[in-house]
């Protein structure tokens, strides 16, 4: 029965105890086929099954130098738990250690790839003020991973640079083609300070767009006083009818003053008005 626990816990489950117990006699068969049921992970927490205790205990019945079941039961129990403990600290040492676990050296292979990829740039991919970066060599040896780490996010701080650069270098050209070169607003010292609030008066006057279509002012002070209406009946108690030839040229339009005058328009102001 030792034996076959011994090899039942160094295959690590890879095989069933009841395969390693077939040589024995057939109270110790039964006896693995039960700890089969528990399961290898169960018996590493010290769940054990009773066909094994009381083997045991007929064992120390019939020798009196041998322990009874449960002082074997709670030995073997305590060691198996010790064995688990200790294979649990080993799991967290060797995948959790700052400097020799496997999920520190994983992440200092990509960082070193990612380093090396980020050395093969062109000095025009980052801006002017960061390429001293590449003249430092990343593969020397004293280029520990602090470093190494410190020199990555600098590269991808001088990269995120590059292109809030392009990018706003892309807007103003845009700009520049719709409004022209000074459309740029221009701020004073004192409204800056006053809550960072606009002030409209020391902005740059926006540039005069071409009149869609041809509407000429000649002749008026302010040609907004001006409108246009069409209208029927202008006058007392007349009604105008123009004739076929007016009405395709301009549908008889009128101007009517603020001062709530009306009268009719001449040709010359047709045409200052189409």
């Amino acid at each position: 029965m030792a034996r076959v626990l011994y090899d039942f816990i160094r295959l690590r489950n890879s095989t069933s105890m009841e395969e390693l117990a077939q040589q024995g006699p057939p109270e110790l068969i039964e006896a693995a086929k039960m700890q089969d049921r528990i399961g290898w992970v169960e018996l590493m927490q010290g769940k054990l099954a009773v066909q094994l205790v009381r083997i045991q205990e007929r064992y120390s019945a019939s020798n009196n130098n041998g322990l009874d079941g449960k002082s074997w039961s709670t030995n073997i129990i305590t060691q198996l738990l010790e064995m688990s403990h200790s294979q649990w600290l080993y799991r967290n040492f060797s995948l959790h250690h700052h400097t020799l676990g496997y999920l520190h050296r994983l992440e200092e292979k990509y960082l070193r790839k990612t380093a090396r990829e980020l050395a093969a740039l062109r000095p025009e991919a980052i801006p002017a003020t960061s390429q001293y970066l590449l003249e430092i060599d990343i593969d020397a040896e004293e280029q520990t991973f602090t470093s190494v780490s410190y020199w990555v996010l600098a590269m991808k701080a001088a990269l995120k640079e590059k292109i809030i650069a392009n990018k706003r270098s892309r807007q103003q050209r845009r700009k520049d083609m719709i409004y022209g070169r000074n459309w740029t607003p221009k701020m004073t010292s004192e409204i800056t300070a006053a809550a960072g609030k606009r002030d409209h008066s020391s902005m740059a006057t926006a540039p005069q767009l071409p009149n869609p279509k041809g509407l000429r002012t000649r002749g008026h002070s302010n040609p907004k006083r001006w409108k246009q209406q069409k209208i029927t009946a202008f006058t007392t108690d007349n009604t105008y009818k123009p004739s076929q030839r007016r009405r395709g040229m301009n549908e008889c339009r009128l101007i009517i003053y603020e001062t709530n005058t009306v009268s009719k328009a001449c040709k010359r102001q047709r045409k200052d008005i189409i």
